[in-house]
Order: C-alpha cells, then sequence, then structure tokens
C-alpha cells in the first residue's frame, strides 16, 4: 500500500450565521483541510491510485458550488 502524502486531516460542521438565508449559490455544510509538506506533495495526492474516480464520483452525486463555510479552527 502507497504511503500517503497527507501530513494532516481536519474536518469540521458548518457553523449556521443567518447570512446564509441571502447567499447567491449554497452555503457549505462541512470543511475539509488536508495538509501537504509542498507542491511535490500534492502532486502526489492527485496521482494516488483511484483518487480521479473518487473525485468525480462524489462530485456527481453532489453537484454545487459552495460560496462559504463558517467553522470552528481546524488546526
Amino acid at each position: 500500500m502507497p504511503r500517503t502524502p497527507f501530513q494532516s486531516f481536519a474536518a469540521r460542521h458548518h457553523l449556521r450565521v443567518p447570512g446564509d438565508d441571502h447567499a447567491p449559490v449554497a452555503v457549505a455544510s462541512a470543511v475539509v483541510q488536508l495538509g501537504l509538506a509542498d507542491l511535490d506533495a500534492l502532486d502526489t495526492a492527485f496521482a494516488l491510485p483511484g483518487i480521479g474516480e473518487f473525485i468525480d464520483s462524489w462530485q456527481a452525486r453532489r453537484p454545487y458550488k459552495a460560496i462559504w463555510v463558517n467553522h470552528e479552527p481546524l488546526a
């Protein structure tokens, strides 16, 4: 199994604020932060086996554009 290039991972739920009612597009329900050392690690992450298919399948099920997400600190 290949070693992952990720140094850290954090995820938080969106914290609703009154302005969400006025967003021109969807407000995100969550945020995920993946920590990578550098651009080479980013390239490695996008070259992991199956990553393109995973991203495509996820986006096909959840086609939206988010304008913002409010969250607790990630790190």
